[in-house]
């Protein structure tokens, strides 16, 4: 039984991984729930369902820590905050 409930988990996970990759061109890792996501030449964040939650909008992004992200659009630097 237990077998079969891994089986299926990591079924689902190839499955999400792919619906993550079929959205996105580049992905990056995973940190605290969101990763970022190349898009159309603009940067954005999917949640572990692969829907971005954060609209691609910067040139430039790293992942998030402590709930902020570092990211760039122009010469403009900024941090988009995680809504906790």
């Amino acid at each position: 039984m237990v077998e079969r409930i891994a089986d299926i988990a990591l079924l689902i996970c190839n499955l999400l991984a792919n619906v993550i990759l079929s959205q996105a061109k580049n992905l990056d890792n995973f940190y605290e729930g969101r990763a970022g996501a190349l898009k159309k030449g603009k940067w954005g964040y999917v949640d572990k369902t692969g829907q971005f939650v954060i609209e691609p909008i910067c040139e430039h992004a790293r992942g998030f820590r402590d709930g902020k992200a570092w990211a760039m659009d122009g010469e403009c630097q900024f941090y988009i905050l995680l809504d906790i």
